[in-house]
């Protein structure tokens, strides 16, 4: 079976990875900085990421934060999340699917 996560985010958000339901994450800001990397869908610095989401910390304590988030998202739903020094992103390569991006692809035709 090849792994697959599901972000439910209408109704409020579910977390569902290989078919089993994910409750315990760290935070709020730890399953907000999932659906953000997510939804976008492109690799983010993670200065950037630590100010969106711990901007009023010293740089240094955000940055902290941040590792923190990713740890335990890396635990959760290990290979969905790609980081190195410089970025985060989810995987390309993975098997994600997001409600609202698939729903966004079904107004797409209507839009135009």
């Amino acid at each position: 079976m090849s792994q697959r996560l599901e972000l439910y985010l209408f109704g409020g958000m579910q977390i569902r990875y290989n078919e089993q339901w994910v409750t315990e994450l760290v935070s709020r800001k730890v399953e907000a900085l999932l659906v953000y990397v997510a939804c976008n869908q492109r690799p983010y610095p993670r200065e950037v990421l630590a100010d969106l989401f711990w901007g009023n910390r010293l740089q240094n304590r955000a940055g902290g934060n941040l590792r923190v988030a990713l740890n335990s998202l890396r635990e959760k739903v290990g290979p969905f999340i790609t980081a190195d020094r410089h970025t985060v992103a989810v995987s390309q390569q993975s098997n994600l699917w997001v409600d609202m991006l698939t729903f966004e692809q079904l107004l797409r035709p209507f839009a135009q």
